[in-house]
């Protein structure tokens, strides 16, 4: 377990610098579209790039890894991630924006699976615990990088050079995994009965979870959405893996359950503009949702990439919809668009009743 727990900790150390570079970029993405004469909208339609894309590509990421493998697969994932990041450095349209970002993310969708069935397969009975290593390093580095965001948007540092130094360290990402020996068996291909409930919830799961993007565009200033995203990072790194330990002890339905009433607390905040109580809520909110709920995933297909993959995308379709409409309902309606939100979470909570009621009575009858 010891060695299992070390390789998903450089699996986590790769994460670190990705997302180090990510978060570099993600505060500044709203402040390229509106320079690059964009409005709301746009930021709702690349923050659902950023969120949605990623699990969308799951969708033949799980083959790519089964014909690739686990290293290699996640090795050229990184690259790939790494050089959209540069791109953005380069941009002088809307379109070229959109289309390195987009690069970015296909990067992140392509290793999704492989690297999950991985985890999910080196810690089978710790998956809370596994899933949470990994992200509490990944939010370390994002915590770095939007730290490094604010202090280079304080002292006026170019938004393209800014970029560039993001791109770098996505391209840091590619050595963790390297070093990890490349003895791991391919993904296998296994039939898994993926249910209608399941995808349902998936989906409107984050359609809830909007993305920050939207939240870091509320700002008044480039500068003061960094700020937010720092404090947003600083709560998240530190209740991230305290969240995974509670979902294998209570359960992950449980936590899940507690995300949803954070989002709710966000979304009322977002609505008064109290944008500082409102970020502290959606990094609680982050924090028992992502890794929990790819931690139920695992429960639910075991080590089938497709499957996940499935899953997964049904996640980026709940993001791609949820981004998109709560963009061009903020242009439209400003803060009441957060009635969005909190509608979906009503019925997110009605189909996670549904799910374990289900699960109970096939215990039961078991």
């Amino acid at each position: 377990m010891e060695k299992a727990k070390k390789h998903v900790a450089l699996m986590g150390l790769a994460s670190f610098f990705n997302d180090a570079g990510t978060e570099l970029l993600t505060p500044l993405l709203p402040a390229f579209v509106f320079m690059l004469g964009g409005g709301e909208f746009l930021v709702g339609v690349i923050s659902a790039i950023k969120e949605a894309l990623p699990p969308l590509v799951n969708f033949f990421g799980g083959y790519v890894g089964e014909r690739l493998g686990s290293k290699r697969t996640t090795l050229l994932s990184y690259v790939l991630s790494g050089l959209g990041k540069l791109s953005v450095a380069f941009s002088s349209s809307l379109a070229w924006l959109f289309t390195a970002v987009s690069i970015d993310r296909i990067g992140k969708g392509i290793r999704g699976p492989s690297r999950d069935t991985w985890i999910a397969g080196l810690m089978p009975k710790r998956k809370g615990e596994g899933f949470a290593i990994r992200q509490v390093l990944d939010s370390g580095g994002a915590l770095l990088g939007s730290a490094l965001a604010a202090y280079l948007l304080a002292i006026h540092l170019p938004l393209n050079t800014i970029a560039l130094l993001a791109g770098l360290l996505g391209l840091t990402a590619a050595l963790p995994i390297y070093l990890i020996p490349s003895a791991e068996k391919r993904a296998k291909c296994i039939a898994v009965d993926v249910e209608w409930l399941t995808t349902a919830f998936m989906f409107f799961m984050y359609f809830s979870a909007f993305g920050v993007i939207i939240a870091i565009s509320l700002a008044k200033t480039a500068v003061e959405g960094a700020l937010l995203f720092v404090a947003y990072n600083v709560i998240y790194v530190l209740t991230v893996y305290p969240a995974g330990i509670l979902a294998d002890k209570i359960g992950k339905e449980k936590v899940l359950a507690l995300a949803l009433l954070f989002f709710a607390f966000a979304s009322l905040l977002f609505m008064h503009a109290a944008l500082l109580y409102a970020f502290v809520f959606l990094a609680l909110g982050y924090a028992s949702f992502k890794s929990n709920l790819k931690a139920l995933v695992g429960d639910i297909v075991g080590t089938s990439a497709r499957a996940f993959g499935w899953l997964e995308g049904a996640m980026g379709l709940g993001a791609l919809t949820g981004n998109v409409v709560l963009g061009w309902a903020i242009q439209m309606f400003g803060n009441a668009a957060f009635y969005i939100p909190i509608a979906s979470i009503g019925l997110s909570s009605v189909l996670l009743f549904l799910l374990v009621s289900r699960k109970h009575a096939k215990n039961n009858y078991r």
